[in-house]
């Protein structure tokens, strides 16, 4: 994903997510270290996806702008010893056999979207990655974010050349790519800069697509994230509520990424990264998480067998992967850098989310 231009803290201790990329056009956020980042750049906004820039470095990628990125340097983060009174976030995990209504294996592999809107597949259990191709899509200049529905079609948001943001579906064995009614709300002062399916109840057959935005614009750090529902029929978004502030020292810009069992998530990217659960009946926090790290962009996450597998651009070479189990609360570094800039990664609702073993 890509940043978009246009109290206490419970403890996140059962986290399984679904996976979904982002792609904002905001600022390099200072890679994975801790502490403060300079994002420096150009606060104009030009900067078009959140998949522009590789965070702490100068690298660029078709994505943001050609690489612009936005705002300044990063306040620090306080309090970070701050209260875990709060209620634990527990996932039941149930059964991880796939439910019914879904595509032969759209389960199996993590999808990857790249800064240049090429496709790839990574294999969990070989990290093999596989380059599929780069979709044909008319009209396209950044890649934005990814999420794959249960009948194996991607979803790409893209920010198409006259700046707009659009969502695109893909089918991932001939790339043959269809623009979808979707209409950027830009001129409602709302930006858009992720999407995720998420499972309309437990092991469901059916799902609903929601979409990150910031209503008002995304170019303050106080301007929380809301939550839009998509009638895939229309196309048409409807805001289902504003979540509280995830003070990160970042944008109010999340990566979603929604689970079989009927859940949603956002990735902040930040000084400190966090991962929240949102009520998608009305955007509220359910319960959030702060990681002892930072992450830039491009970033995207990706639930795969109980584990939260984080891409971020400060892999050498492209993105590195590292998992997060939410029941230890340990990071694991899986991979120092796949060779693939990652602004999106999708897996689906069929995917099993009970950890292995």
């Amino acid at each position: 994903m890509t940043p978009n231009a246009s109290g206490s803290r419970p403890r996140l201790v059962g986290l399984l997510v679904g996976a979904v990329a982002c792609g904002t056009p905001v600022a390099d956020v200072g890679g994975l270290s801790t502490g403060s980042g300079d994002s420096g750049g150009d606060p104009t906004g030009t900067a078009a996806g959140s998949s522009g820039t590789s965070s702490g470095s100068t690298t660029t990628g078709s994505t943001g702008g050609a690489g612009s990125t936005v705002g300044g340097t990063l306040p620090a983060e306080t309090d970070d010893t701050a209260d875990d009174t709060g209620p634990s976030l527990v996932l039941d995990v149930a059964n991880d056999t796939p439910p019914g209504g879904c595509a032969s294996e759209v389960g199996d592999s993590i999808y990857l979207l790249d800064v240049d809107a090429a496709l790839h597949r990574i294999t969990p259990s070989s990290l093999e990655v596989e380059l599929l191709g780069t979709p044909a899509c008319n009209g396209v200049s950044n890649a934005q974010a990814l999420t794959v529905d249960r009948t194996g079609v991607l979803w790409a948001m893209m920010i198409d050349d006259a700046g707009n943001r659009a969502i695109y579906t893909i089918d991932p064995i001939s790339l043959a790519c269809d623009a979808t009614d979707f209409v950027d709300p830009i001129v409602e002062n709302i930006g858009v800069n992720s999407l995720a399916f998420v499972a309309d109840a437990p092991d469901s057959e059916t799902e609903s697509l929601y979409i990150g935005a910031n209503v008002g614009g995304s170019f303050d750090f106080e301007n929380p994230l809301s939550l839009g529902r998509v009638d895939l029929d229309t196309m048409d978004m409807e805001i289902v509520g504003t979540a509280a502030l995830v003070p990160t020292g970042y944008y109010q810009i999340a990566d979603l990424t929604g689970t079989g069992d009927s859940r949603l998530f956002g990735f902040f990217p930040g000084d400190i990264a966090a991962i929240a659960e949102l009520d998608e009946s009305n955007s509220s926090i359910v319960s959030d998480e702060f990681l002892d790290f930072g992450v830039g962009s491009p970033w995207a996450f990706a639930q795969w067998a109980g584990r939260l597998w984080l891409f971020s651009s400060s892999g050498d070479p492209g993105s590195d992967i590292r998992a997060w189990d939410p029941i230890s609360g340990e990071v694991e570094q899986i991979h120092p850098g796949i060779g693939v800039s990652v602004v999106g990664a999708a897996v689906s609702t069929c995917a099993p989310y009970q950890p292995e073993g």
